[in-house]
């Protein structure tokens, strides 16, 4: 195996599972006992003094932080076999709404909120943007499709501002409870002023809907 792969430390690289500009994430195993890691390896000579700050804070949380919804850091990173939202919408497509309740429910209401209380970002949703984002990943997860489309990132601004209402697949309208239609339709506000905030998002009626009770919207 060993022959085949390349190693860092104690750890064999087995498969590539993504990256960007200046971080590749591996699937690894330990050479002797086996276990399965994610391992991040990352070019230190492409990032800037205030990035390799921020990398020494991201470490520092990830060590000490113990959330179910957020990857723990020992040595290296804990492997999720589960894969990533975007994977799982394109293997199932479009999910019930219990399904995509429990969804969010991880992603704000518990991972979020504990990234909040230590005054961190998450990478993927910038701060002016971040309800925006969720309502794109709540819409997608309901109806299997992205709220707005376009080749171009220009045509895609284009078609949210001439946009009316939101493009909901029809056949699964009626079967939304009207708290999640509003809850999408809060989160993808085009007027920033209307759109929900962090904290009346959390509070939401359609978040606390016990998932052991009403069957129908599920």
């Amino acid at each position: 195996m060993e022959a085949d792969h390349p190693t860092i430390g104690e750890y064999t690289l087995t498969c590539k599972l993504g990256g960007g500009s200046s971080s590749t994430v591996w699937k690894a195993e330990h050479r002797t006992t086996g276990k399965v890691v994610a391992l991040k390896q990352i070019d230190l000579l492409k990032l800037t003094r205030q990035l390799k700050n921020c990398l020494d804070c991201e470490l520092n949380f990830l060590s000490s932080v113990e959330h179910p919804n957020i990857i723990r850091l020992f040595d290296v990173f804990q492997f999720c076999a589960g894969g990533d939202l975007a994977a799982y919408i394109r293997d199932h497509g479009r999910v019930q709404e219990c399904v995509a309740r429990k969804f969010m429910k991880q992603i704000v209401g518990a991972g979020l909120e504990v990234l909040s209380m230590h005054h961190i970002l998450h990478r993927d949703l910038k701060p002016e943007v971040d309800m925006w984002s969720l309502g794109a990943i709540f819409f997608e997860l309901l109806n299997g499709y992205p709220p707005f489309r376009g080749r171009t990132s220009v045509q895609i601004l284009r078609n949210i501002k001439a946009s009316l209402r939101l493009p909901f697949f029809e056949p699964i309208l009626p079967q939304l409870h009207p708290g999640c239609v509003d809850l999408c339709s809060r989160l993808l506000s085009i007027d920033p002023e209307k759109r929900i905030s962090f904290k009346e998002f959390c509070r939401h009626d359609f978040l606390k809907i016990d998932e052991g009770g009403d069957k129908r919207f599920c």
